[in-house]
């Protein structure tokens, strides 16, 4: 062999042994992931809301409600207001109300118009008939007026 062909093996060899022993020993240039924090993978913690029931409610009581759906549950609500329409005579007619739902834990809008049942507070006897039903909320609105409360929106 030529001196010129040993001279090239051994440049192309030892170029080679320097490739490999770049890459096993010299660090990767790529940066290495960090392993993310436990609090990371964590989904963001929520604060649980909870909606207090009001100071002084309207009236507290038992009722039968029915959802958009029909189902019907029994639920125990402090009314924190009433939304009704006034006439030319002054007279009532109650639609929906704000109230605090003791079963839900939350504000919820109860339409007068889906409740089955009514328990008045201190009383043992439902109120069963819509037409009675609307009449105790109307009271309720009326007494709310006169006393000036803020808590019954007249439309």
């Amino acid at each position: 062999m030529s001196n010129e062909l040993i001279i090239a093996l051994a440049l192309v060899f030892g170029l080679l042994a320097v490739v490999i022993l770049n890459a096993y020993l010299w660090p990767n240039e790529k940066p290495t992931p960090k392993a993310p924090d436990a609090s990371f993978n964590d989904p963001p913690k929520r604060l649980q809301r909870r909606t207090l029931p009001p100071a002084k409610p309207i009236a507290t009581l038992e009722i039968e409600y029915a959802d958009a759906h029909g189902e019907v549950t029994e639920r125990r609500i402090s009314i924190i207001q009433i939304d009704a329409e006034v006439d030319e005579e002054g007279a009532f007619h109650p639609e929906s109300m704000r109230a605090y739902c003791h079963m839900r834990k939350g504000n919820r809008t109860f339409m007068v118009g889906r409740i089955e049942r009514l328990y008045p507070p201190g009383e043992t006897t439902p109120i069963r008939r819509r037409a009675e039903i609307y009449a105790w909320f109307a009271e309720l609105c009326r007494q709310g007026a006169e006393a000036d409360n803020s808590q019954v929106t007249r439309r």
